[in-house]
């Protein structure tokens, strides 16, 4: 499944624990994916074996994990679904394409988002394999 990306969105909160968001879509039409990443605070720590992260479509289909690797890739990020994420957001393919016409600058806010969105050990061992990210 491939979806072009020309906005993006982010939103961060540290007054009630750690938000971030980050939004993907298609100005003309508003389709796209947001990914949202929530610890701490009024959002608690996740139980073992929960990820703190979900995957929301423009329809509001919401999933929390299956993003099983991202790929960077510099004009485009894939993202390996989970057969379980698949279904329930509905996706035609396990692999999620997104092609992003953006800035310079906007590529590397996205790049930073899904570092920060699938990094981290905050999940009781479930971790997302990054490639091209660095580090």
């Amino acid at each position: 499944m491939e979806l072009l990306v020309n906005e993006i969105q982010e939103e961060q909160s540290t007054t009630r624990g750690d938000y971030y968001s980050l939004a993907l879509f298609r100005d003309e039409d508003a389709i796209g994916l947001e990914f949202q990443r929530g610890v701490g605070g009024i959002y608690g720590q996740p139980e073992n074996g929960t990820p703190p992260y979900c995957i929301v479509t423009s329809d509001q289909r919401t999933f929390y994990g299956g993003v099983q690797r991202v790929t960077w890739a510099g004009s485009s990020v894939e993202m390996d679904l989970s057969e379980e994420a698949c279904a329930v957001l509905r996706c035609t393919d396990r692999r999620l394409v997104l092609s992003l016409e953006l800035s310079t600058d906007d590529l590397a806010r996205v790049k930073d988002g899904l570092k920060r969105i699938f990094s981290g050990d905050d999940s009781g061992g479930f971790r997302t394999e990054l490639i091209g990210f660095g580090d």
